[in-house]
């Protein structure tokens, strides 16, 4: 129940997770979609601003230009006595003179008067240009396009054309001054948006690795559960004492199931023990549901199994040795139990040899970079070749009934199918090998040792 509840919880804390995201991604759209939309705003406002204030100060000196003008045209169309309305007179530019003429009567006026008036009026950043029938009347200085032209009839023979500029640096000035409130918007919209983006990161960064501590702690605790609860079991199952009543009583109830799955090698030909003896129903594999690998105490293992075989456990002697203080396997129930029944049956077939001689055995580990080395050194008759092991090591199911002990086939089965070496050899002593391959394929696999791959196999 507490495992459905952890997984229930995370399932809500992920759907909380994705809640919280959705809602925090529309928010920013929401921002964005504001931030764009009030930066086009003042844009406008602050461009309108800007071509009003230039309009205005282009309009107001064009109309001081031309106010000027006209009274100066306007006294000279007046002096011709012969024409004294001014609505006949013809204005020709003649070098440096204004030529006024009416028929056969002109009068000239010096241009330089004319020109005099506009420099007390008009200051350096307007530029501007005065023509009076297609001539130049005066300018303030030559310029390639002026941004205001205008053209007004003084009378029915003379035409004045005005136009005015503002000067570059002038104009850049007036766009600065109307853009100001834009820029202060960009900069302090982007300094708020930005300020949003970096909290809600840090807030969710936050969350995240508070999240993420208190998952480990879940997981932690979980785990230090479920390996309170394996140890528990294991135990239980490795307190198990099989007196010989009770073996007796459980051989009776395997023999029928031991006969159907061919533990009587007579009468059964070999390729078909070979396939089936691989897997027995009544062995139980320990294993764990875990990729890791188990960290295990050489001093603990070597206690619990010479308390589990003493000298005067059929008169043979255990002895296991092991220059490493600690050793890594995929499950501790897994190693146990292969050296267990390895032990078990090494056991058995001394104790069929002779009932008065004593034995024994020593088991050595040793990891040799970082792969693991198992050593099964005992006396008795030469056993040579692998066939003849297993071939002894079935008949130990006639005689016992525990299931937590794997069959010699089927332990080199699983070993072999996790990358490792199983061998039988002698010299002057027996010997089982088992030895672990350093390849990088079996070193990093995610495959446990635990989940029998061979066991799993055959029971697809």
């Amino acid at each position: 129940m507490k495992k459905l509840g952890w997984v229930f919880e995370n399932i809500s804390s992920n759907q909380f997770k994705v809640i919280k995201h959705h809602t925090q991604s529309l928010i920013l759209i929401a921002l964005l979609i504001i931030y764009f939309i009030t930066l086009v705003i003042n844009y406008r406002y602050s461009n309108n601003e800007f071509k009003n204030r230039k309009n205005e100060i282009l309009e107001e000196y064009y109309q001081i230009i031309f106010n000027h003008s006209i009274v100066k045209l306007n006294e000279t169309l007046h002096k011709l006595p012969s024409d004294q309305t001014g609505k006949n007179t013809v204005i020709e530019i003649n070098q440096s003179d204004i030529k006024s003429c009416y028929k056969n009567q002109c009068i000239k006026s010096n241009l330089f008067e004319f020109a005099s008036v506009f420099d007390k009026y008009i200051p350096n950043y307007i530029h501007y240009k005065i023509d009076i029938n297609k001539q130049v009347l005066h300018r303030d200085r030559k310029i390639s396009s002026y941004e205001l032209e205008r053209s007004n009839h003084i009378n029915n023979y003379n035409q004045l054309s005005i136009q005015v500029a503002l000067d570059p640096k002038y104009l850049e000035n007036i766009h600065q001054k109307a853009f100001n409130p834009f820029y202060i918007t960009f900069l302090s919209s982007s300094f708020f948006l930005a300020l949003y983006i970096v909290l809600i990161r840090l807030i969710n960064t936050n969350n995240e690795v508070i999240y993420n501590k208190k998952l480990k702690e879940r997981e932690e605790v979980h785990k230090n559960a479920s390996t309170e609860k394996e140890n528990e079991l294991m135990k239980r199952i490795w307190n198990l004492e099989y007196s010989k009543e009770k073996e007796v009583k459980l051989n009776y109830l395997f023999f029928q199931e031991v006969n159907k799955q061919a533990m009587i090698i007579n009468e059964i030909a070999g390729e078909i023990f070979c396939q089936k003896c691989k897997i027995l129903p009544y062995s139980i594999p320990l294993y764990q549901n875990t990729k890791d690998s188990e960290n295990i105490n050489i001093k603990d293992l070597v206690e619990i199994f010479t308390s589990r075989f003493p000298e005067t456990n059929n008169h043979i002697l255990l002895n296991i040795q092991s220059s490493e203080q600690n050793i890594n396997f995929s499950s501790k129930a897994a190693l146990y139990q292969i050296i267990y029944s390895l032990v078990s049956y090494i056991m058995f077939i001394l104790c069929e040899q002779s009932n008065n001689k004593k034995y024994k055995i020593k088991v050595t580990i040793k990891a040799v970079k970082k792969a693991l080395q198992l050593y099964f050194e005992y006396d008795g008759f030469p056993i040579i070749g692998e066939q003849e092991i297993i071939k002894i090591s079935d008949n130990f199911y006639k005689k016992h009934a525990n299931p937590f002990l794997l069959n010699i086939k089927q332990i080199f089965g699983i070993l072999r199918d996790n990358g490792f070496e199983c061998n039988i050899k002698h010299d002057q002593s027996n010997f089982i090998e088992i030895l672990q391959t350093y390849n990088e394929n079996y070193m990093n696999k995610e495959d446990n040792i635990i989940l029998l791959s061979s066991y799993s196999k055959e029971n697809k």
